[in-house]
């Protein structure tokens, strides 16, 4: 057991020959501060299953390397301005009042596969080679933020709970690794550089990507998390609510478009457009040339084909609309004859030939085949359907080829 513990390199060697290579601490108990600081270790230390019950600090120091695995801190944990010539573990060590770890440089593999039980910060760390965080569990907020990974950097099966995630201004010069992750709550990246961007049968609770570059990207499998944590197995498509904002949308829209994944990418147009609906609708956002007549043709574009994604829509809206033009056409000019006799109109509407004249009315061929005869009488008529007509036709040319692509 321990007591006020300030561990300086004569400290640690004084008992140890000259060819000494590791200082080992293993199941050791300290019932004070810990503090490691202005120190440059020629040798290997062991903290493994070690019970830090009061604040542990380590700073301005150079080490070969050091393992906490299966360590317990039971208060504040600085690890500050340092370097790490050697492998450096945190597997299983619990964090119970959180962590800073700040100015760091990680010359080997580091595995960061911890609990932490309040808030984890992660500033300004340079990672050499690679970094995991695989199979760490993070609760309350998640900060990693002006880092350098310039290896392979993995997130399996990684659980991050309450609180704001958050990955700012950083580059992983290699592959960032997302697999079996879940964010149970809103996670952010904002400007990251990524060489490789995987998310791979990941739940989010709420995603936000903001100025950042994926140079090569793959989603497979992007889920919603479930409302409570009893349910968190289970799978569940992405909706609105999921998604931040239109950027968001936007470049997992890109994404999945270099994936050739029609469908998904079609969900995400959508929210794209269901997002930019809202920003033309709100008087925060700057002024848009024109902004009523976008909002109209979104909103049409909306309700005639939902952003193209239904051509049977599109199609029930044409023999609608054919309809209409065939009571203006045909019945309005003798409506109060047509109103004396109501059975015999119902019975012609509901004929064969009513289904035919339909046709005629609309068919864009008979509109400029038969310019002069069909509409005669009702120039101004004949224009309105046949623009009317020509947006519809091309609505459902959309729909049906965007629903028709190879996925």
């Amino acid at each position: 057991m321990y007591q006020n513990s300030f561990l300086t390199k004569n400290k640690i060697l004084f008992k140890l020959s000259n060819s000494a290579l590791v200082a080992t601490f293993n199941k050791a108990i300290f019932y004070g501060d810990v503090t490691i600081g202005e120190n440059n270790f020629e040798l290997d230390l062991d903290f493994r299953e070690t019970v830090f019950k009061d604040n542990f600090k380590l700073f301005n120091s150079k080490l070969k390397s050091i393992d906490f695995s299966e360590s317990k801190f039971s208060k504040k944990v600085e690890i500050l301005n340092s370097t790490f010539d050697k492998g450096v573990k945190f597997t299983d060590a619990t964090f119970s009042n959180g962590l800073e770890f700040k100015e760091l440089t990680f010359l080997d593999n580091v595995n960061f596969g911890m609990n932490s039980l309040k808030q984890s910060n992660f500033e300004n760390l340079t990672f050499n080679k690679i970094a995991s965080f695989g199979g760490g569990k993070f609760v309350g907020n998640f900060s990693l933020t002006g880092s350098t990974f310039k290896s392979f950097t993995d997130f399996t099966n990684t659980f991050f709970n309450k609180g704001k995630i958050s990955f700012t201004n950083t580059r992983f010069e290699d592959v960032i690794y997302f697999m079996h992750t879940k964010f149970m709550s809103p996670v952010r990246f904002w400007t990251i550089h990524a060489d490789t961007f995987v998310f791979e049968k990941v739940m989010v609770n709420k995603i936000s990507i903001n100025s950042s570059f994926f140079k090569n990207a793959n989603i497979v499998d992007l889920y919603a998390t479930p409302e409570s944590l009893d349910s968190a197995s289970s799978f569940q498509p992405l909706s609105k609510k999921n998604i931040q904002d239109r950027e968001t949308a936007r470049v997992i829209k890109q994404i999945y478009d270099k994936q050739s994944n029609i469908p998904d990418s079609n969900t995400m147009y959508t929210l794209e457009q269901e997002f930019y609906l809202n920003e033309l609708s709100s008087d925060s956002k700057p002024p848009v040339a024109f902004k009523k007549a976008t909002i109209f043709t979104i909103l049409l574009n909306k309700h005639i084909s939902y952003f193209g994604n239904n051509w049977i829509k599109v199609l029930a809206w044409i023999f609608i609309f054919a309809f209409l033009v065939l009571l203006l056409h045909d019945y309005l000019p003798c409506w109060s004859d047509c109103f004396t006799m109501k059975f015999e109109c119902i019975k012609g509407l509901l004929s064969m030939q009513t289904l035919n004249r339909m046709v005629e009315l609309i068919n864009p061929i008979n509109m400029f085949k038969n310019s002069n005869t069909l509409y005669q009488g009702h120039e101004f008529m004949g224009m309105i359907v046949r623009i009317i007509t020509i947006y519809l036709f091309w609505q459902f040319t959309q729909a049906f080829r965007q629903n028709t692509k190879k996925k």
